[in-house]
């Protein structure tokens, strides 16, 4: 079934992404990944992944002490940002990386307490 979902254009792009993602959130040994946090940007808060919690080795370029990285993943789209943030704009939240990827994939139409 999913070598036939590969030959269909639009579907191969749409599926092997999401289920590369997907693979990388299950399948990850490193835990931070699995930590869903809240973003805060002014007035907008946003869900999002910690994906590195020490950047500096990555950006040595620029000062990222107390900083974390974070993906972004965004609605009915496989794409998604890669922000480095102070982890002061962070708060880590109890939903798991799959509910919170079910809950940023559908824009909030599924996940737990929906009214």
């Amino acid at each position: 079934a999913e070598d036939l979902l590969y030959r269909i254009p639009l579907i191969h792009s749409v599926y092997g992404s999401i289920r590369e993602l997907f693979n990388l959130l299950s399948h990850c040994h490193d835990q931070t990944l699995h930590q869903t946090v809240i973003l805060t940007l002014g007035e907008m808060r946003v869900i999002g992944f910690i994906t590195r919690q020490n950047p500096s080795d990555l950006l040595p370029e620029i000062e990222v002490d107390n900083h974390v990285i974070v993906y972004l993943p965004m609605s009915y789209n496989i794409a998604g940002y890669m922000v480095v943030v102070p982890r002061t704009a962070i708060q880590v939240i109890d939903m798991s990386a799959e509910e919170a990827l079910r809950f940023i994939l559908t824009a909030g139409v599924a996940g737990k307490g929906r009214n």
